[in-house]
């Protein structure tokens, strides 16, 4: 596809994707929004994301986005501390792996936030 014009990009994105894509900025404006407005700690560590798969890669575009560093851990085994803040991501809320951290940044200490759909995660976030 040379032409970029935006007739042939409607023409070969028909699911209109390219408004998601153009619109990330505004979502990542609203999502440190929310967090401010929600009070989450600012961690004197590099902030954590614990998540799998498609859950696991807003780590890695908003490090990528921000030029922050961002751990993003895809296991079972958390390293966190009392000064970390760590944001577990699973879509269903039934990832193993999530849970595993969510419970292990709780035993250490660390600040917690979720994004999930509910499930487990949302129950124990719940919870706390």
């Amino acid at each position: 596809m040379s032409d970029l014009s935006r007739a042939a990009i409607d023409a070969a994105d028909p699911g209109k994707m390219i408004d998601d894509v153009l619109a990330q900025p505004d979502q990542l404006a609203d999502a440190v929004w929310r967090a401010e407005s929600a009070g989450f700690p600012r961690s004197t560590s590099e902030p954590i994301v614990a998540g799998m798969g498609g859950s696991a890669i807003g780590g890695n575009l908003a490090a990528a986005i921000t030029g922050r560093a961002i751990r993003t851990v895809r296991d079972y085994d958390l390293d966190a501390g009392p000064d970390d803040l760590v944001l577990c991501a699973s879509y269903s809320g039934d990832t193993e792996e999530t849970l595993a951290c969510f419970e292990s940044a709780g035993a250490a200490g660390a600040a917690r936030a979720v994004v999930t759909t509910g499930g487990e995660l949302g129950e124990a976030a719940r919870a706390a």
